[in-house]
């Protein structure tokens, strides 16, 4: 027969019992001061507070995706204005989705592969560039039916270009 053991109770709430215990340093923690990490529950004094690398930018970095982003979305524009000139219609669907996944990994590789947050701005923001550098070639009718073809067009371009960001 299993002899009873005494109560261990949180070291930071002392009259909190618990079962629980930090999977790096084996201090006992209750559920309300607990952590979820990667390696399980950790106490407070274990939660390193560090930011992921992968989710960082540097300056340089994120200057180097700006001008990557825009010379994208000019090239792309100019593409793209061609070849709607070609076919026309709802094929300029496909030809923004393309635009928008092709600026979203120019700057995803002019970040050195970052998923960092601010990166989502400069994508997003290069394909409308994009969308606008076209929109002006094109020349612009504002009829009802063009203005909801043109928001169609840009969210699926700016959905696809903040897509490698999430």
């Amino acid at each position: 027969m299993a002899t009873p053991t005494e109560p261990v109770y949180c070291l930071r709430h002392r009259d909190t019992e618990t079962g629980l215990r930090c999977a790096r340093c084996n201090d006992p923690i209750c559920p309300e001061c607990m952590v979820q990490a990667a390696v399980g529950h950790i106490c407070p004094s274990c939660v390193t507070w560090e930011r992921n690398p992968v989710a960082q930018v540097a300056g340089s970095r994120l200057v180097a995706a700006v001008g990557a982003g825009l010379g994208a979305g000019l090239l792309i524009a100019i593409a793209v204005t061609v070849l709607s000139a070609l076919f026309g219609g709802f094929f300029t669907l496909i030809l923004w989705a393309v635009a928008g996944f092709l600026i979203g990994q120019a700057v995803h590789i002019a970040a050195n592969r970052s998923r960092a947050r601010s990166l989502r701005y400069v994508a997003g923001g290069s394909a409308a560039f994009s969308w606008a550098v076209a929109a002006v070639f094109i020349g612009v009718s504002f009829t009802l039916l063009w203005l909801v073809f043109a928001a169609i067009q840009v969210a699926i371009a700016i959905t696809l270009a903040i897509s490698p960001f999430r």
